[in-house]
């Protein structure tokens, strides 16, 4: 991806597209510690509602919000 951030890192919902490669993800709730879901590492994006944060983390992964 151009314009691309690497992982780690942090997305907070404002309802934005995210695209990603060679991550795994955590999904939090808003305000909660323990996350919902946890998915392996891939390649994919969604769609981040207000009411979740996600955080993206693995060596060599990319980040994009839209």
């Amino acid at each position: 991806f151009s314009s691309s951030r690497t992982s780690p890192t942090f997305i907070e919902g404002r309802g934005q597209k995210v695209y990603w490669q060679n991550c795994w993800i955590k999904v939090y709730d808003k305000g909660e510690t323990e996350p919902r879901q946890l998915v392996e590492r891939c390649n994919g994006w969604a769609e981040v509602s207000r009411d979740i944060n996600v955080q993206f983390g693995g060596k060599g992964g990319n980040i994009k919000e839209m």
